[in-house]
């Protein structure tokens, strides 16, 4: 004959109230102007990069990466350089332990923590209306809200946090804090590599070279000149050259072996290849049609 014994669940952490659930896109030179609530708020980045303020620091978050904001702390939030961002924000009250765990950290979520918070995301996408206006914080259910679909929100919700203590994928938010010399450094080092491109177009430029001219490893200058631009170095690159030889095409009588030399592509196949990929025509029709108009 089997006893059986019955066991109280230890829950580490228990959201109580779920306030608010969105996904926010946020378009170029968009602020959020900040609040200050009794609850607590998560903010994943699920693409671009922001900046939030908590407490007069500025903290840079990236793709991938989550912050909370605990209650009562004053926060604010913009997109980094201007740039448009896209956002996943989840406002809720929690009951549990080592919570401070989760202050002044910003978390690197894994594959398997993103798949949660894509999975809250799609739960809530259909449970609730309005779930893409910024303007909206009140959760009202969809007509076909799904059955369970709030309860289910809750239980990924709990997960990813106790996800997020588990592994400990975070750094110090201090590590993060964007100043105003370091924004103006990113702009002026963005606005020297873009003028030695245009003062240098018709040569061979290479990221080690631009790199060791601005005496900067190769990722910091990718990494810094993508989040000044919102492209790489040389797709930036070749975008000027394409706008060179437009210009060329419509106003001076080169040949496209000049162009080709003048604009640094080398060859007239390459050029020819690349003028048509950007601008859905040849050099040849490009300067029909321009000297048409």
């Amino acid at each position: 004959m089997y006893i059986y014994k019955s066991k109280s669940i230890e829950q580490v952490l228990r959201i109580t109230e779920l306030i608010n659930v969105a996904y926010y896109r946020f378009p170029e030179n968009f602020v959020f102007e900040g609040e200050a609530h009794d609850f607590w708020e998560l903010c994943y980045v699920d693409k671009g990069q922001i900046v939030v303020q908590q407490e007069q620091n500025n903290y840079l978050l990236k793709a991938g990466e989550m912050i909370f904001c605990k209650p009562n702390v004053f926060h604010k939030s913009w997109v980094w350089q201007g740039k448009d961002a896209s956002v996943v924000t989840l406002a809720f009250s929690v009951n549990g332990i080592a919570l401070d765990v989760f202050e002044k950290n910003i978390v690197l979520l894994n594959a398997k923590q993103r798949q949660c918070v894509s999975a809250i995301v799609c739960e809530a996408e259909a449970t609730y209306q309005n779930f893409y206006s910024p303007q909206e914080v009140s959760l009202e259910y969809s007509e076909n809200a799904p059955y369970g679909g709030e309860q289910i929100i809750v239980n990924r919700l709990e997960e990813l946090m106790i996800s997020v203590l588990r592994s400990g994928r975070s750094i110090k938010a201090d590590k993060r804090i964007v100043t105003d010399e370091l924004q103006y450094e990113c702009n002026e080092l963005a606005n020297r590599i873009v003028h030695y491109m245009q003062e240098h177009i018709s040569e061979k430029i290479t990221l080690q070279q631009l790199a060791q001219i601005n005496h900067i490893s190769v990722s910091t200058l990718k990494r810094t000149f993508a989040v000044q631009t919102g492209c790489s170095v040389m797709s930036y690159l070749t975008a000027l050259r394409i706008e060179e030889a437009k210009q060329m095409l419509a106003e001076h009588n080169y040949s496209l072996n000049e162009i080709a030399e003048k604009t640094g592509f080398g060859s007239v196949h390459y050029f020819s290849s690349v003028f048509k990929k950007h601008t859905g025509k040849t050099p040849k029709e490009f300067q029909m049609l321009r000297r048409n108009i």
